[in-house]
């Protein structure tokens, strides 16, 4: 099958290349892929010179083979499927039946190809956070995939919501749902029941300074690529009960992802979640990735396999 592989010699990072089909286990479905996503773990994974990563944690496509038989999904179902292990940035893929959804009509491509990961996180961070309408949240990083969603749902929830943001122009879509846009921490007065923070570097420590008493920090990322720094004296004078917690999505009791990748597609086909979505060939696809890397590419990058 063609499939997108690690290029070393190539400013593109990825091209498209062969590799083997992939065998399915009993528990897997074998999806003839139509369209696939990006997400910043897929550059992290490719940088991981032990792992044989193939692009494409998030991908459309159509059912044509299963060791078993998966009475709600039958051979020829169009789903939306999830892959932690990636694989979508191929002609084929197998995904666990788990991690599948039949695809409803009314719900494009593209959409469907962005929401999975991004919606995840988003959907059990807010969960986590066990946020109330009236309580004031900030997200750092919030014109990602990950933080839009959240500030989205979170606002629609009644909560008060703050974005950091380097340029603000990229957040008029957040100010007109009513979120706050700040590119600066810097002399801000307000204070935050829980921040959502995926930046890294000096954010943490400038975060923790607007958290209220007995606050949440809930980590999900470091986008930056800076450790956060943090000085266990400065949390004395009103921080000191504050809750600092690594956030892994994946990594959460009683998880369900069938029953999550569901809530997500009615609240895209009820018009209460939008993605800003730009669509290439996916022999664009390191293109892309580059600009991913280097901060230029804010919206969510979906391909189309053709």
């Amino acid at each position: 099958m063609r499939a997108l592989i690690k290029n070393n010699f190539s400013n593109s990072f990825l091209t498209i290349g062969s590799k083997q089909d992939p065998i399915l286990s009993d528990d897997q479905l074998l999806i003839k892929v139509e369209a696939f996503s990006l997400n910043r773990a897929d550059y992290l994974y490719l940088n991981m010179p032990e792992i044989d990563w193939t692009v494409g944690i998030d991908f459309v496509g159509t059912v044509i083979k299963s060791n078993s038989i998966i009475e709600d999904i039958p051979i020829g179902s169009r789903v939306m499927a999830h892959s932690p292990i990636g694989g979508g940035g191929a002609e084929l893929a197998s995904v666990n039946v788990n991690n599948v959804i039949k695809l409803p009509s009314n719900i494009d491509i593209s959409t469907a190809a962005a929401l999975p990961l991004s919606g995840l996180m988003a959907l059990r961070m807010l969960r986590e956070a066990k946020i109330k309408s009236g309580q004031n949240i900030l997200i750092t990083g919030a014109t990602g995939g990950v933080g839009a969603i959240t500030a989205e749902l979170a606002i629609q929830a009644g909560v008060n919501v703050t974005v950091l943001t380097r340029d603000i122009s990229t957040a008029t879509y957040l100010r007109e749902l009513g979120a706050d846009i700040v590119s600066s921490l810097d002399n801000l007065s307000k204070q935050f029941d829980v921040v959502f923070e995926s930046v890294g570097g000096e954010i943490i420590a400038k975060a923790i300074k607007n958290l209220k008493r007995n606050g949440l920090i809930l980590w999900f990322g470091q986008a930056s690529g800076q450790p956060a720094q943090l000085d266990f004296f400065s949390l004395f004078g009103g921080h000191e009960s504050m809750t600092l917690k690594h956030f892994v999505y994946n990594d959460l009791p009683d998880i369900d992802d069938k029953a999550d990748l569901s809530e997500l597609l009615k609240l895209v086909s009820d018009d209460k979640l939008h993605l800003d979505i730009e669509v290439n060939n996916w022999s664009e696809t390191g293109k892309i990735l580059q600009k991913i890397k280097e901060g230029q590419f804010r919206r969510k990058a979906v391909f189309m396999v053709e």
